[in-house]
């Protein structure tokens, strides 16, 4: 397996030391004559001692393998507190092998609280890129600000990456991704993705390594940890559980479960992910990321355990009885108990919901059967009711809901009750436009969102780019930071619209 965890500060011989599972001087494997660090290299899940650093080897990256002899290669890696790597407080090696695509994950440990630190990877004579990254706070750390960045939807071929460039030279502590990292097909628009459809691991494997050879991703992901969560085009458009999209190229059930299965694992190959790869078509993600007293990030998975859609097969239509049945699922049963505990025994300032699709309801026309998008929660109002029960329960005034997929920029209140607009306000959900991925099929329906869901507060889906969160104890600030044009390479960025939620209040346009 491709993991190691953090080694004390040692001398050379550990340096040289053959990784666990590696070959000896004996049978070394053959020397790599150019760059393996194509793909640059990341962190993410931060713990107050700790983070899981990542790189893959892969000097060919589009190329089934990589490029990469089918050798496994021992990776050296350092952790130091300056950014000229002068003061090294953590190293060691960690195998890279062919069954992993060469990718490595290393759950370094040890490390102090809430601060920064700078790592890089070497194999052989080549070095990868220096980077930054920094731990948490301790669990009940008063910390007085965290900035971090919400991010998403990230089609290749719709446009430049330019919102990434921009969140890079921002210098916040972390990174927050709602999915749909990569997009399953290919094609010809702004850029050219020339690689057949995504089916198998091969071919996830070499879409997840074109989209990472763009400079300004690199250069986000080398500034601060992410926490990440998957959508559906990290296997295919609209899967729901183990069934594919209707019209998908794997209708077979038992093609869809392979296919299911290589999407997972190559994601968790190009991720910073703690635990052991996948060996089959499940993997779970939901998961906990505690920022000292401030914030407790409940990352969600709305994709792996949802009941598939049960009023007909458009993304928007009426909805059915069947909508309503207490036995439709979204996050499934276990992972739902996870997160009522989790709400439960938070003593976080603020309560964060790091999920997929859009929470809040968006009546195109109100009413039951109404018209809504039957693939976010509106298609799901019996198990959306089940959370904000929890939210009603547990964190009255102070939760936010941080969403992508839809490609557009939304500000919502949380309302106990979306057919009732006098009903209780809980918190506030942020939708983030896309990084690239094209919305404008939504312009035509912003007024009717607008005029049918008064909770709705600010929409945007001519734009894309990326949202700036600063938050304290007692107040929270979105700033929506959006691209002219991303099919113009480095086109201006700026702050579009600014929100203000202070802890116990009311959102508020800053």
């Amino acid at each position: 397996m491709a993991a190691a965890v953090g080694a004390a500060v040692a001398g050379p011989a550990l340096l040289d030391a053959p990784a666990v599972g590696q070959t000896t001087a004996r049978h070394a494997p053959p020397p790599l004559p150019e760059d393996p660090f194509t793909l640059g290299v990341a962190s993410g899940d931060p713990l107050h001692n700790g983070v899981m650093l990542w790189t893959r080897l892969a000097p060919e990256p589009t190329v089934d393998g990589g490029g990469m002899p089918p050798h496994p290669y021992r990776v050296r890696w350092e952790v130091a507190t300056d950014e000229t790597m002068s003061r090294v407080v953590r190293r060691g090696a960690s195998p890279a092998d062919a069954a992993h695509a060469h990718s490595v994950h290393v759950d370094v440990r040890g490390l102090r609280p809430d601060r920064p630190y700078w790592y890089r990877f070497r194999v052989g004579d080549h070095l990868s890129p220096i980077a930054r990254t920094r731990t948490a706070p301790a669990p009940y750390q008063r910390r007085l600000t965290l900035d971090f960045g919400l991010v998403g939807c990230q089609r290749y071929t719709s446009g430049y990456y330019t919102a990434y460039d921009d969140l890079a030279a921002a210098d916040v502590d972390l990174v927050v991704h709602s999915g749909d990292y990569i997009y399953e097909t290919g094609g010809n628009s702004v850029r050219s993705d020339p690689l057949p459809e995504s089916i198998t691991l091969d071919q996830y494997r070499n879409r997840h390594a074109l989209y990472r050879t763009d400079a300004a991703l690199q250069a986000a992901h080398a500034t601060a940890p992410w926490v990440f969560t998957w959508d559906d085009h990290e296997v295919e458009n609209n899967y729901t559980g183990l069934v594919p999209e209707v019209g998908s190229s794997t209708p077979d059930p038992a093609a869809f479960v392979a296919r299911r299965a290589a999407g997972y694992r190559a994601y968790w190959e190009h991720m910073p992910m703690r635990g052991p790869a996948p060996t089959g078509p499940d993997l779970r993600i939901h998961r906990r990321i505690r920022w000292g007293r401030l914030a407790d990030f409940l990352v969600l998975d709305t994709r792996q355990f949802r009941t598939d859609q049960t009023c007909g097969t458009n993304d928007v239509g009426g909805r059915c009885d069947a909508a309503f049945d207490p036995a439709t699922q979204v996050l499934g049963t276990e992972q739902e108990r996870w997160l009522s505990r989790g709400l439960r025994t938070s003593t976080a300032d603020w309560a964060v919901l790091a999920q997929q699709v859009v929470f809040s309801q968006f009546a195109f026309v109100p009413g039951n059967p109404g018209i809504y998008n039957l693939d976010q929660w509106d298609g799901y109002p019996a198990a959306r009711q089940r959370v904000l029960d929890m939210l009603a329960a547990d964190r009255p005034h102070d939760t936010v809901v941080l969403t992508g997929d839809i490609h557009a920029s939304f500000v919502s209140d949380l309302k106990a009750d979306y057919d009732d607009p006098a009903s209780a306000t809980l918190g506030a959900e942020f939708v983030g436009t896309s990084i690239s991925s094209d919305g404008s099929a939504l312009n035509a329906v912003v007024p009717l969102i607008l005029a049918n869901n008064p909770h709705v507060r600010y929409a945007n889906a001519q734009k894309r780019g990326w949202v700036k969160h600063t938050v304290r104890p007692h107040e929270w600030r979105a700033d929506y930071r959006l691209v002219d044009d991303v099919s113009v390479m480095g086109a201006p960025v700026s702050t579009a619209t600014s929100w203000v939620l202070p802890r116990g209040g009311q959102l508020e346009s800053a």
